[in-house]
């Protein structure tokens, strides 16, 4: 059968509308990828597809008793399972600032809570990890202890172990989760994200990173489609934001320092460095990277079960005090770190200025409005592009393995793939007594 509609106001590619037809029932109906709204669009309900003007008779959406049921407003619908979104094309955002208001009072709690939790342990790589799986779901019965639901509307996750490929880590699945979780965000909405895998580094040909590199992630499919940088994270996650919209995201990985390419890392425990070449958000957006961006993390072995050293010290520095000062969680967390001998500094950015000696971390009900009187990338100077030196490390030879720029000493490459194809757990580097995985 096929029906003919009007994309409604607000709607988008992709989001799924609701029909009730004649007899009673309601059809969901997932718009294509090109609907935009205003647009007239005959489409199958059987197959939930456009069909051409000279197949199946479309009635006059003049005077079709089919009534739409739901329809998103603003941005988009915010409730679309995973299995129902479409993804869009990823588009490069420019450089550029525009103004933004500031001053405006903390929005109230909407109750929207989205959570995207990824875990890969690359099986069958020269790098394969233990523990980041079990991070994952670690995280899930965290944020479920505190609020968060386990739904397709409201939670996703990504795992390398997956036999349905719609919920792998590819690049593009994850991309598409990206956009997922902010699709329709408003002020008072509290996002997550996690992240717990491969990290790495590639050149940053454009200049503008301190470093002269971007700071990436790894996806299952990385050899053939590429990595994830903090370009493409921040515009896909932290640009879309609106003011007073809170993004927790913990990355529990190697050289995730500035991850997320936020304006402000917190340094010294004492003071905010802002980053040369600024990217300003209007979103409240808090990162916690399990080190700095030259550092790697550690796997690590909890009641004889592996997982991550960042994961692992978070959850349990939140539930041993969950009432504390952002200052003294990430000082709690380095304390946990330390007293398993991991050499790894977990960092603290942020797109917003803010006193963390005052205040106090919380999952889902403290929301702050935009500071930034403009938004947007701004470059003051440029920084000579670096090639990433990953020494003798099971990520560099499996990143040179796939045809990536990238130096790894010469005379230890046959030692690192030997301790990446699993000699030491996934293996890396011997730390004050323990293997510290590289991820």
């Amino acid at each position: 059968e096929t029906v003919q509609i009007t994309v409604p106001p607000g709607c988008k590619g992709g989001q799924q509308i609701r029909l009730r037809m004649p007899a009673g029932n309601l059809v969901d109906i997932i718009l294509p990828n090109s609907a935009y709204p205003g647009q007239k669009l005959s489409l199958d309900v059987r197959t939930n597809k456009p069909v051409a003007r000279h197949g199946s008779p479309a009635l006059s959406s003049d005077s079709i008793p089919y009534a739409l049921e739901t329809a998103p407003q603003g941005k988009g619908d915010s409730s679309v399972p995973w299995q129902y979104f479409r993804g869009r094309p990823y588009i490069p955002v420019g450089l550029g600032l525009r103004p933004a208001l500031t001053g405006q009072p903390p929005p109230k709690r909407t109750g929207r809570k989205r959570a995207v939790l990824i875990g890969l342990n690359y099986p069958g790589s020269r790098a394969p990890l233990k523990g980041c799986i079990n991070d994952v779901m670690k995280m899930k019965g965290f944020l479920q202890r505190h609020g968060y639901v386990d739904s397709p509307e409201s939670m996703l996750t990504l795992t390398d172990d997956q036999r349905d490929p719609i919920y792998l880590p590819s690049r593009q699945n994850i991309i598409n989760a990206m956009q997922w979780l902010v699709e329709g965000a408003e002020p008072g909405d509290s996002l997550f994200f996690h992240f717990s895998g491969h990290g790495a580094q590639e050149t940053d040909n454009s200049g503008h990173e301190e470093d002269g590199l971007n700071e990436t992630i790894l996806p299952m499919d990385f050899s053939k489609a590429g990595m994830i940088n903090d370009d493409v994270m921040w515009d896909l996650m932290i640009n879309p934001l609106p003011s007073g919209c809170r993004l927790v995201a913990l990355f529990d990985c190697c050289h995730s320092g500035t991850g997320l390419d936020l304006s402000f890392t917190w340094k010294d425990h004492n003071n905010w460095y802002q980053s040369p070449n600024p990217s300003f958000a209007e979103g409240d957006v808090i990162l916690f990277a399990g080190c700095d961006d030259h550092q790697t993390s550690a796997d690590a072995y909890e009641h004889f079960k592996a997982g991550g050293a960042m994961t692992t010290a978070f959850i349990d520095s939140f539930e041993a005090n969950p009432q504390i000062t952002y200052a003294n969680f990430i000082a709690q967390i380095h304390q946990r770190l330390r007293a398993k001998r991991h050499t790894q500094i977990p960092q603290l950015s942020s797109s917003q200025r803010f006193d963390p000696q005052t205040r106090y971390f919380n999952l889902h009900d403290d929301f702050h409005s935009n500071q930034n009187p403009e938004v947007g990338k701004l470059v003051t100077q440029k920084f000579k592009p670096q090639k990433p030196n990953f020494g003798n490390s099971p990520v560099g030879s499996m990143l040179l393995a796939a045809g990536f720029a990238v130096f790894v000493a010469p005379t230890l490459i046959d030692t690192a793939v030997d301790v990446g194809a699993g000699l030491f757990d996934g293996g890396g580097l011997f730390d004050g007594g323990l293997f510290d995985l590289f991820g």
